[in-house]
């Protein structure tokens, strides 16, 4: 049996390392609301006072503007990729990202966050995290080790994830 304890203390230690924490809203210098931007249609824009890239990945462009069925969650505007979903790529070492989140779609029930480091690798898959199209419901991540991009997936189909008030820390 005692041969055994050091087995579980390093299968403890590497569950560890590939497990994030949920994190409440930060602090950040860098949000994107939204609100700066011409309306329209984009498959990618600069984004966090150019920080950040925020890029349609499967196939249709992302909607900025003010809509009756996606209300902003604060100020004028909000974000929605239109049966895609959107990969943030970022030009430093990512620790913390989060935002409000909402359903753009009666179909669309759900968002996954797919974090990957500063080289490309995946590192960490959230669960399947609920949303409606009712309400803006923040999710968050303390990241613990640092990551270079993230995409934000619908569930059960691409696309239709409501962003607002997005923001992403270094530390």
């Amino acid at each position: 049996m005692k041969r055994l304890i050091p087995f579980v203390v390093l299968g403890v230690l590497s569950g560890a390392a590939h497990s994030q924490m949920p994190n409440p809203v930060f602090a950040s210098p860098l949000i994107e609301n939204y609100d700066s931007m011409v309306a329209g249609l984009y498959a990618f824009f600069p984004a966090m006072s150019g920080f950040a890239t925020a890029n349609a990945i499967t196939g249709a462009p992302m909607d900025v503007g003010s809509f009756t069925f996606l209300p902003p969650f604060n100020g004028t505007q909000c974000m929605y990729g239109i049966q895609s979903d959107v990969a943030w790529r970022f030009n430093f070492p990512l620790r913390r990202f989060g935002g409000r989140w909402r359903s753009a779609a009666t179909w669309v029930t759900g968002l996954r966050m797919r974090f990957f480091t500063t080289a490309g690798a995946p590192w960490f898959t959230s669960p399947v995290l609920p949303i409606t199209t009712t309400s803006w419901q923040w999710y968050g991540y303390f990241l613990f080790t640092a990551c270079g991009s993230v995409i934000i997936e619908g569930v059960p189909s691409p696309g239709f994830v409501g962003h607002d008030n997005t923001r992403a820390r270094w530390w």
